[in-house]
């Protein structure tokens, strides 16, 4: 804990949202997400698929086939 406090912390508030339906929205950007878009599938053959992945390691593009 104490290590924590040594640290400065940049603290980012905003205005609370003004209804809950503007709640649902701004979580619904989050929660009805696919994990893999179809424009990153490549291929898919024989049960195997081919898409495009970001290696942010070293940036570069990579076609994983799982």
């Amino acid at each position: 804990m104490q290590s924590a406090y040594s640290k400065k912390w940049v603290v980012h508030c905003e205005p609370a949202l003004a209804s809950a339906e503007h709640v649902v929205k701004y979580l619904g950007q989050y929660t009805h997400r696919v994990a893999i878009t179809n424009q990153r599938i490549l291929s898919i053959k024989d049960g195997k698929v081919t898409f495009i992945a970001k290696d942010y390691r070293d940036n570069a593009t990579k076609n994983p086939l799982l």
